[in-house]
Order: structure tokens, then sequence, then C-alpha cells
């Protein structure tokens, strides 16, 4: 397997839009990572060239995307069933989408939470600026105070913005206990797991316009999931699909799906159409999520902001400068 970090949203999402494009203009596989080289996208380069170099030594595109860590192990999975049903121009596109969609939301947030952790660091520098005039507090001290208050905000800060992408290519074999920490944590736990499940809906679509068999579906796609539990739910789905049970009952007494998207699904197996429904309750969903996401981006800078304000006059009121009050 290749070292380098993984790819982001954004240059997982320059891949398959290149991929698509280029396959669509004749290239072979071969030509398009060639042509993948772009000195602003170094990491995916690097892949790129790996990549091709397993292809040279007769891999299949899927495996070759695997080893070199261009791509995840779901979306090597839905690439491999592209390859055979020859609709890999269509489930590029729609991966790129996906990812597209993603790095879009992650840079509202980043722009979102950037001011208030700016202004977090410049009040841990004025506050204590009344000792430091007074002489209570050393210049030195006061710079390697305020720097590594600086520098935690900065390091949480890029934890926060890159644990979707951290998230997003988890799998049962690095499985930890941060899945079980975000599940059991109030609010955060349910937003998780309706992640979790509209991911599988989003992947379940693509991988069924990839002309994959509705009984590969769920091996396909369980190995992304991060939560042990999701995923177990997910299985016993899977054993009821092979013992006869349509994909509507088979997935009825899930508790990960929704009803809404249970009817969708009903309606789209009725009709011949269960990708483009299953895809219709992934969007569903995924709305309600982003309007979650947008209130707690909106609030988060608000509490942050009242922390400094409490803070600062906090400060001001028992800095040694300030005027007594009989």
């Amino acid at each position: 397997m290749n070292n380098q970090p993984a790819l982001n949203f954004r240059e997982r999402a320059i891949l398959f839009k290149q991929l698509a494009i280029m396959q669509n203009a004749g290239l072979d596989y071969n030509q398009i990572l060639d042509r993948l080289t772009d000195p602003r996208e170094k990491k995916l380069s690097i892949k790129a060239q790996t990549c091709a170099q397993q292809l040279n030594k007769g891999n299949t595109l899927d495996n070759a995307g695997l080893k070199s860590g261009l791509f995840s192990q779901s979306e090597a999975a839905i690439i491999k069933s592209a390859l055979h049903t020859g609709t890999t121009d269509q489930i590029f596109s729609a991966i790129a989408h996906q990812h597209e969609n993603s790095d879009n939301r992650l840079r509202t947030v980043r722009a979102k939470l950037l001011l208030p952790a700016c202004v977090l660091i410049l009040a841990k520098f004025i506050t204590p600026l009344p000792s430091l005039v007074a002489g209570k507090l050393g210049a030195v001290q006061y710079l390697i105070e305020g720097s590594l208050f600086a520098l935690l905000v900065i390091i949480v800060l890029k934890i926060i913005l890159g644990l979707p992408t951290r998230l997003s290519l988890r799998n049962k074999q690095n499985e930890n206990g941060l899945d079980r920490l975000l599940l059991n944590t109030p609010v955060i736990g349910n937003w998780y797991r309706r992640k979790e499940t509209n991911k599988w809906l989003q992947l379940a679509a693509i991988c069924l316009e990839a002309g994959l068999p509705v009984f590969d579906v769920i091996p396909t796609i369980n190995d992304s999931l991060s939560s042990a539990s999701i995923r177990r739910s997910f299985e016993q789905s899977q054993q009821d699909l092979l013992n006869g049970a349509t994909v509507y009952d088979a997935l009825k007494y899930n508790p990960c799906i929704t009803n809404e998207a249970l009817n969708l699904i009903h309606t789209g197996e009725s009709s011949g159409r269960l990708a483009v429904l299953i895809n219709h309750a992934a969007t569903l969903e995924a709305q309600r999520l982003h309007l979650f996401e947008d209130q707690l981006t909106a609030w988060a800078p608000r509490v942050i902001y009242f922390i400094v304000v409490i803070n600062l006059a906090t400060g001001i009121l028992s800095s040694p400068i300030a005027p007594e009050i009989d």
C-alpha cells in the first residue's frame, strides 16, 4: 500500500472528474494518469504515477488504485463492478459529484470557524496585557503562553476540519474507539449515525448504477462503514436478502433506515428505479444534515464570542491596573 497521506475531498473530486472527462475523450487509463501530474496537486500526482506503475505490472484499475492509495476500499469495489458493466464514466462522474459536495460543505464550515478561532487567539493576547503593562507578567512568558494557546487552537481546528475526510476513509480494518465515542456523544451521535447511513445510501445508489447485483451491494459498501453497530445492522439485512427477502423487506427492520427512505426504496423496487429513488432518499437526508450542520456552525461562533467577552471582562476587572470600586 502507498504510504502517502490519503487524498482529501477536493483532490478526490479532481481525480474522478478528470477520469470521467478524459475517458470520454477516448484516452486509456495510463494516458489519463500521466496527465494528472500537476505541481499544485503533488500528493495526487504521486499517487497517480504509482497507480500507473501498478497498471503496467498487469493490475486492473481498481486493484492498481487501491494499492497506490488513489482509491478508497469502497471506491475500488464500485469501480471493479463498473469495469465489468462498462459504466465507468457515469460512476466516475457520480463519485466526483459526491466528493465535490463534501468539499464544498467542508469549505463552508472552515469559513465560518476561521474568524471565531482568530478572535479566540487574539483575546488570549489581549487579556493579559494589563498584567504585562504593570510588570507582573514577563514579556517572554506573555509571548510563550499566547503562542502555545494559538498553536493549540490551530491544532484543534485542524483536527475538526480533517475529521470528515478521515472518517470517510475509515473501514473495519482500522476501526478504533473514535467511532464509539462519536456514537455515544449526545446530539453528535445521532448526527454521526445519520451521516454514516446517508453515506451508505449514496454508495448503494452508485453501486446499483454501476450494475452491481443487489446481493453484492451490502458486502461491497459495508467495508467502508466506520461503525461496527451500523455495519452489523446491514449485515443482518444482507442475511435476509440471501434468505429470499426483497430489498424493502430486508431493510424494513434496519434501525438505520428511516420510514421515508423505506417508502422510496419500496417504490423504486416496484418500479424498477431502485438506484434513482435510493439516490433521491440520500439527497433528501443530505439536505436535512446540511441544515443541522449550518445551525451548528452558526451557533458555535456565538458561543466562542460569548466566552471571549466574559474572559475579557474578567481579565480587565481583575487586572492590577483596574480602578478600585468602592
